[in-house]
């Protein structure tokens, strides 16, 4: 049985769903309380563009296995696929991922030993199964191949299964590379503590592959999460970067980042990168300040290198 489910997720990887489902069914029918199996199906039927088909699945496997995070954050990436799912349902399903995997971990964070001081570099560690060529890299490939190195100095924490052209172009260009791939999240956790990263950011949400049983634990004082994806509803993660059309301020108070606005109108992604790195700056400066995410209501960076409260 468990030789199926591991012949059916090599087949879902390389995009074979019709093998995949041969043997995750074969691995169902072997033992019909097979978590990877509905799991497997899940994932499967997703890739042929049957969400609520598969979020099904998701949840049969999340109710054999409780604790199965990676079922739960498909259901929550599923569900953000389907028109159907209103932003209300999305986010009360964030909620329960948050109750269920953060808040029970809420013990494990401890104090940080990061020097504070705004005229160091600071440490920005990025946390991604992405680092190659695929449809979400360009929200964040210029942050790391284009990064300011006289400002800040880039860590790529990697759970990539497979690599290409591009993911060597990200390994040179970062200050350290780390394969994150065979890291339980305490090992990861330990490992970003010992490397005093910074500021944190998930460039991965709730797609799969993510690491936000890390984010979880919050090994770094300041985490963030990208653009690219929808807001992950960590209670552990500070801020998020979006823009005024993706979310609008009316909408603020479903989310538990605080929001920073991107200028929707960049003209480049060189400005976009610029944009953001003036954005981790602020938000360390609040750090240094012993300022909260929270005691601000929402910042907005401008056109020219500057931010403002609102």
């Amino acid at each position: 049985m468990e030789l199926h489910n591991n012949i059916a997720t090599l087949y879902i990887d390389l995009g074979d769903c019709d093998s995949a489902e041969k043997h995750a069914i074969k691995a169902i029918t072997l033992k019909a309380d097979s978590v990877e199996g509905h799991y497997n199906m899940g994932n499967i039927l997703v890739k042929r563009g049957l969400a609520c088909e598969g979020i099904g699945y998701f949840k049969k496997a999340l109710k054999l296995d409780p604790s199965f995070a990676d079922a739960h954050s498909s259901i929550i990436f599923a569900q953000d696929a389907v028109l159907e799912f209103s932003q209300k349902e999305r986010q009360e399903e964030r909620k329960r991922w948050n109750d269920s995997y953060v808040i029970p971990n809420s013990y494990t964070i401890a104090g940080y030993e990061n020097e504070k001081g705004n005229d160091r570099i600071l440490r920005i560690g990025y946390v991604s199964a992405d680092f190659y060529r695929q449809t979400g890299e360009h929200a964040f490939a210029s942050l790391i191949l284009k990064h300011n190195a006289s400002k800040f100095e880039v860590y790529c924490y990697s759970g990539n299964r497979k690599n290409d052209v591009l993911t060597t172009a990200f390994k040179k260009a970062s200050t350290q590379w780390c394969e994150t791939h065979d890291l339980s999240d305490e090992a990861m956790v330990q490992k970003i503590r010992q490397d005093k990263i910074d500021i944190l950011v998930d460039l991965s949400g709730h797609s799969k592959g993510n690491r936000l049983g890390v984010f979880a634990r919050k090994p770094a004082p300041i985490q963030v999460t990208g653009e690219g994806h929808n807001a992950p509803g960590l209670s552990t993660i500070d801020y998020r970067l979006t823009t005024k059309e993706s979310t609008p301020t009316s909408e603020e108070e479903r989310y538990p980042e605080k929001a920073v606005y991107l200028t929707s109108d960049a003209e480049s992604y060189l400005q976009f990168r610029e944009d953001v790195e003036v954005a981790y700056r602020m938000m360390w400066e609040q750090y240094c300040r012993g300022e909260s995410a929270f005691t601000i209501d929402t910042l907005q960076i401008g056109r020219k290198g500057k931010y403002a409260s609102s």
